[in-house]
């Protein structure tokens, strides 16, 4: 008896060990690191912000992945992030700021978003069939145009600046970027509005198959946007980054933001922010060209111009102050 009560003595013991030695101290087995993994919201698969981090998650380090999302934009992510379905999620500034203070076209102010980190500045195109007799923005008066995916930051300014310029097409259609550079090739649209980075997916794809043109702000059209809007500023597309596009075309820009809920892990967001934006940015830059806007000097630019009207995270706020960047409390 004494044998067997000593031997049952020693497999419990052994069945505990084995249990300790394979939990806790967030380590694996082998006393490695467990994989952190981030879900972020971006916006549909032929715009800048899916492919940019698509990009940034190969760049990672193998404990730290991200869940590259596919959505509709701005104002799904922020519901997203809202609801903890998703880590971190893109908004354009002024979407961030109404979804932390409420108004517009959230109900509900939300107080625990925060800023991670400043984006790629954003290009608003407006685009046409180069056989379409629309030259100029009072032309789009009464023709068909794809402003967006519902609740896209597309969706936000391209309706925006239509109204600012007192643009009534005769039908406006929320399609998503792929669905819209078809809709647009195959005639059933007569203007594609597209809020992205330059260049985008859709546009580049679009540019290849189909002869199009981009469709110009003269500058008074800029001031008269610019001033109903505080967040968005004047820009220009690039000559050359279209195929056919042989001059610079004049227009809005729109910056973006990376947010998360307060309550995500302050090592997570730091380390992702270390990695992404210090240790692996060239890597980072090999897989998508807009990686380079995603920087320490985007973020100070964006503190100085006053975009930045939200709290940062707390591990963003620990790593750019490491970094000399002074941040709005």
């Amino acid at each position: 008896m004494k044998k067997f009560l000593s031997a049952l003595f020693s497999l419990c013991l052994v069945f505990a060990l084995v249990a300790c030695g394979s939990s806790g101290g967030g380590e694996a087995s082998g006393g490695e690191s467990e994989e952190t993994f981030l879900s972020i919201g971006t916006g549909g698969t032929g715009g800048a912000w899916y492919a940019i981090m698509s990009a940034a998650g190969a760049a990672l380090n193998s404990d730290l992945n991200l869940d590259v999302q596919a959505t509709g934009g701005s104002i799904e992510n922020m519901k997203l992030v809202t609801n903890q379905s998703a880590d971190l999620g893109f908004a354009s500034p002024d979407t961030a700021y109404f979804a932390y203070e409420g108004g517009r076209e959230f109900d509900n102010a939300n107080p625990d978003l925060r800023v991670v980190m400043a984006g790629n500045m954003m290009y608003e195109y407006i685009i046409v069939r180069a056989d379409s007799d629309i030259h100029e923005m009072e032309d789009i008066n009464g023709k068909t145009v794809s402003i967006g995916a519902p609740g896209s930051a597309t969706d936000i300014v391209g309706n925006e600046v239509l109204s600012s310029l007192g643009v009534e097409p005769a039908e406006t259609i929320n399609l998503a970027h792929s669905e819209a550079a078809t809709a647009l090739q195959e005639g059933t649209v007569d203007v594609m509005m597209a809020l992205s980075g330059v260049p985008f997916t859709a546009a580049t794809e679009l540019s290849t198959v189909e002869d199009v043109r981009f469709i110009p702000l003269n500058q008074n059209e800029i001031d008269t946007v610019v001033e109903n809007n505080q967040y968005w500023s004047g820009g220009e597309l690039p000559a050359e980054t279209y195929e056919g596009q042989n001059q610079p075309i004049p227009g809005i820009n729109v910056g973006s933001l990376v947010i998360a809920d307060e309550s995500a892990s302050e090592d997570d967001i730091y380390n992702l922010l270390n990695t992404l934006l210090v240790e692996n940015h060239d890597e980072w830059e090999k897989g998508h060209n807009l990686a380079s806007d995603f920087t320490i000097e985007m973020m100070e630019t964006y503190v100085e111009n006053g975009v930045v009207l939200l709290p940062f995270h707390p591990g963003a706020e620990k790593f750019f102050e490491e970094q000399g960047v002074t941040l709005n409390k």
